[in-house]
């Protein structure tokens, strides 16, 4: 195997497990725990609920902002006009 060859394989390995990135939307357990005057403990028992019920998903992600990883949720998009009341 070549050197090039190789180094793009790595680079395809190293982007493959690379830690998704924190998005403008995902929420932290402290973030709902300041907005609703509850214990962090008490918020990410919540958020886990939701998870439970498919609301949300639960994701550990890089935040470049603290250069540090961090629990999020993120709302689940659903594109079945069913559950919004479509037809």
């Amino acid at each position: 195997m070549d050197e090039d060859r190789k180094r793009d394989i790595l680079d395809e390995i190293i982007e493959l497990t690379s830690p998704p990135l924190r998005m403008a939307s995902d929420i932290t357990a402290q973030e709902y725990a300041l907005r609703t005057g509850v214990t962090d403990t008490t918020a990410a028992s919540r958020l886990n609920k939701l998870v439970e019920q498919g609301v949300l998903t639960s994701h550990r992600v890089y935040d470049k902002t603290i250069q540090h990883y961090v629990r999020v949720w993120r709302k689940v998009e659903s594109n079945d006009d069913s559950s919004a009341g479509g037809m």
